[in-house]
């Protein structure tokens, strides 16, 4: 995983902490990445047990 990788990741946790559910549109026009993009990385947050994965965007996990 690359620095900017990462980066990108920990920005999109701490926003999905301060706003509570995030939406992979709103995030790939934050960052101005692609939507693929924002979906790998909520998948990868939510593997991690981060955040949970819902129709559209994701959410801070119960178990976070």
């Amino acid at each position: 995983m690359t620095v900017s990788t990462r980066q990108r990741r920990e920005s999109i946790l701490a926003e999905a902490y301060r706003l509570k559910h995030v939406t992979v549109k709103g995030l790939s026009e934050r960052f101005d990445v692609s939507q693929a993009t924002v979906r790998r990385d909520l998948k990868s947050l939510a593997d991690e047990g981060y955040v949970e994965l819902e129709y559209g965007g994701a959410c801070v996990s119960r178990n976070a």
